[in-house]
């Protein structure tokens, strides 16, 4: 998409209430003035006719000036992080209103719990008059503001991990201990071990790696996946050890 296909698209929108979808490599090529005013974007890229968000939330313009709201939405049902729904958009709510006492570039716009969903939105301000310019901006300061929740819901997992670790006859390794463990192991029997070694290392780079759009399913999956592949292992270790064991296992792990 070029900058005046997406110019086109802004300005002929069916429905004024609903955000445009635009790519994020169009954004550096517009400015404030192409946005109507009380306008919004989604970033997102099209691909065979689903949207994927490149980022939660919308920009918008407000007189001369752009700005963005964070839209955290999500279901207890598709919640998997060790760390609670609650806990963990209530850490990002502290965080808004700590930011927005001090430096007041991100306000609070809506928190809500109907018992099935949480909800919380908040606002982000830039002075940056272009589009690609005040998404980075925006980004970051939005990074900047979900970092301790993010650390939060990492360090909670790690723990898990390492209590489970132990009572799964491991002993008291930490996380990364474990995964140098399976790294270095020389079973041939699970041809998912690089992959899985390197996927908990890079949520341990990380912290909680998500793609906008998509269920918190998927954090910390590296962690529960190194744990289950450690409990198979135990298990055929106990096996080739019982009377009647399969010996296989007594030589590759």
């Amino acid at each position: 998409m070029d900058a005046h296909e997406a110019r086109r698209i802004l300005a002929d929108r069916d429905d004024p209430e609903s955000p445009v979808d635009l790519p994020p490599s169009v954004l550096p090529k517009l400015t404030v003035d192409d946005l109507p005013d009380g306008g919004a974007i989604q970033v997102g890229t099209l691909k065979k006719g689903v949207m994927h968000l490149d980022w939660n939330g919308t920009l918008s313009r407000d007189g001369d000036e752009i700005f963005g709201e964070a839209d955290h939405t999500w279901t207890r049902k598709y919640w998997y992080s060790p760390l609670g729904l609650e806990q963990y958009l209530d850490l990002v709510r502290r965080a808004v209103e700590t930011r927005h006492r001090g430096a007041r570039d991100v306000e609070l716009t809506d928190y809500d719990d109907d018992g099935a969903y949480v909800a919380l939105r908040f606002r982000i301000n830039t002075a940056e008059k272009n589009l690609g310019k005040a998404y980075e901006a925006i980004r970051k300061i939005t990074d900047e503001v979900e970092e301790a929740a993010q650390q939060a819901a990492d360090e909670v997992g790690q723990r898990i991990a390492e209590v489970a670790a132990r009572l799964s006859g491991w002993g008291s390794e930490t996380l990364d201990a474990l995964v140098d463990a399976v790294e270095t192991t020389g079973s041939a029997d699970d041809k998912g071990r690089t992959e899985l070694v390197r996927q908990v290392r890079q949520e341990r780079i990380c912290r909680v790696p998500r793609q906008a759009g998509e269920p918190e399913q998927q954090m910390h999956s590296g962690a529960s996946h190194l744990m289950e592949w450690l409990q198979r292992h135990s298990d055929k270790g106990d096996a080739a050890r019982q009377p009647g064991g399969n010996s296989r296992y007594s030589d590759d792990g």
